[in-house]
């Protein structure tokens, strides 16, 4: 049973990094986060120092009194605690929060501690900076605080680590499938993809093969080692760095070789754990390597969880047109956890975002009405309202898919704005231009309307997406050469009879299918401004 506690209370020896942690964790999960010893100096009216300066003691009253205040009025809502390094010393104090908020230790050594601490920061430290040997201080403290340590549910080591990255791994052991404090129970949302922070469902005690993104951060280690732990320790691993680069003919046949060399039978489960290109290369490397290995994904991009992993899809880029050779086959089961869009740089969660706006243009009015009204919070990474959209946005296309899995009529409605979008993004390739695929679907997105006729639908879609820092607007390289673009949608693979199908929005949740010809398409190009 998981705990009913949802605050966290941080605690280590000074200098451990647990007001940067703190103040992260808070942002992601979208809740209060509290520095003790701030709070001590707004109701003291001074600082650390000069309540020192009055005694030990004095300032512990000072800090029992502040830490009831956080636990009368702070607590219940779940905020994050960071404590200063001798507050579970007191055993009332650390009974009380003990009761209300899950205790975790943050640890490193003295000698990292140290490392971390200029002058400014042991003289803000009185136990510290009274100290004839800094080192053997804090090894002291160590020693003497270990009794208020033990009260912690959980230990996580920050040495060398980024605290973005020990929020993270934090919050992996929290939400650990087997153990952890707040571990959640899968739901399902469509057959065989399955969501919750930490999912893990899985066991195959022969083995498996693993393939995963290269860059994943070290904060999903934990979630490796579980996936390890359930094929009994027995891992081929192949490791694919992601992005458009990895779906290539090479990268597949060498990932046939290793099958291969590596001896792997039929009856070995394939995994992917990476973002919608390892998915797209992962798909088609198991649904041809010895007529069909069963499939797992674990997407970690939001572009990935709420579109690429879903609906079978899989394949490789030919020439520079995007899946150009692939297959459509549904996976075992796609196991969608949002810890990972926590990791996620901005630029990708856009990427992400775009996609959202398009599934919510097709069918989810609500969702559109989220995305406008909370664009700066989604952006910051809160968990919860990354986790509606994905959410959302999953359902949009599992129910396409479900009504029509190999494209024979209503599928097509996801390829809204992607005609002209993977034009873009061919045309920035062969030019070597950054731009992705996000970036490539905004403006697709807003050129459809535009070309459907529909200029206020145009200008709602260039509101939404420009909030999230997306591209609204034909950009220059592309504006001089629009008879490549429109040469560039001649490879496009839903092409009928010669002619382009495009997706036209006419409202939010109507979208209608038709075909245009060429200069039409032009001369909107042309008078695009």
């Amino acid at each position: 049973m998981t705990s009913r506690r949802r605050a966290v209370v941080l605690t280590g020896p000074m200098g451990v990094g647990e007001g940067a942690v703190a103040g992260i964790l808070a942002r992601w999960l979208g809740v209060a986060g509290t520095d003790l010893d701030a709070l001590i100096c707004r109701r003291e009216g001074m600082d650390v120092p000069a309540l020192f300066a009055r005694g030990e003691e004095v300032f512990r009253q000072a800090e029992r009194r502040a830490a009831r205040a956080w636990l009368d009025e702070s607590a219940a809502a779940g905020g994050v605690l960071a404590l200063g390094g001798g507050t579970l010393e007191g055993p009332d104090t650390a009974a009380a929060l003990e009761q209300v908020a899950i205790i975790v230790h943050l640890d490193a050594d003295a000698a990292t501690v140290l490392a971390r601490l200029d002058a400014e920061a042991i003289a803000a430290r009185p136990l510290l900076a009274a100290a004839a040997d800094p080192r053997a201080a804090l090894e002291d403290l160590r020693r003497r605080r270990a009794g208020g340590y033990a009260r912690a549910a959980l230990r996580i080591e920050t040495a060398g680590r980024a605290a973005e990255d020990v929020a993270l791994d934090l919050l992996r052991a929290m939400y650990e499938p087997a153990c952890g404090p707040w571990r959640q129970e899968p739901r399902e949302v469509g057959p065989g993809v399955w969501i919750s922070r930490g999912v893990c469902r899985l066991a195959a005690p022969r083995g498996a093969v693993l393939l995963v993104d290269t860059d994943l951060p070290r904060g999903h280690d934990r979630a490796l080692a579980g996936l390890e732990a359930a094929a009994g320790g027995k891992v081929l691993r192949l490791s694919r760095r992601g992005g458009e680069g990895c779906k290539t003919t090479e990268s597949l046949l060498a990932a046939w070789r290793e099958l291969h060399q590596a001896g792997v039978d039929k009856d070995l489960p394939f995994w992917v754990v990476g973002g919608g290109t390892l998915s797209d290369l992962g798909g088609l490397v198991a649904h041809t390597y010895k007529r069909g290995l069963e499939l797992h994904l674990f997407p970690t991009t939001l572009l990935a969880q709420l579109d690429a992993a879903l609906g079978g899809k899989n394949g490789i880029n030919l020439e520079g047109t995007k899946n150009a050779v692939g297959t459509i086959r549904l996976p075992e089961t796609v196991q969608i956890d949002p810890l990972y869009l926590l990791s996620l740089p901005t630029e990708q969660l856009r990427e992400g975002l775009a996609e959202a706006v398009k599934s919510a243009l097709i069918g989810n009015p609500e969702l559109l009405a989220l995305l406008e009204s909370r664009p700066r919070e989604v952006l910051s990474g809160r968990l919860d309202l990354l986790e509606a959209v994905m959410t959302a946005a999953a359902g949009v296309k599992l129910k396409v898919v479900g009504e029509d899995l190999h494209e024979a009529g209503r599928r097509h409605l996801l390829n809204l704005g992607h005609t002209f979008g993977h034009a873009l993004e061919a045309l920035a390739a062969s030019r070597q231009i950054a731009f992705g695929h996000g970036q490539a679907v905004a403006v697709g997105l807003v050129f459809a309307a535009r070309l459907a006729g529909q200029p206020a639908l145009a200008e709602r879609l260039a509101a939404v997406l420009g909030a999230f820092g997306l591209p609204v607007a034909l950009p220059e390289w592309a504006r001089r050469e629009p008879e490549t673009l429109v040469e560039a949608m001649g490879q496009d693979k839903k092409r009928r009879g010669g002619e382009n199908l495009w997706l036209l929005p006419e409202a939010v949740g109507k979208v209608r299918r038709v075909v245009i010809d060429r200069q039409s398409v032009l001369r909107a190009l042309g008078e695009w401004r």
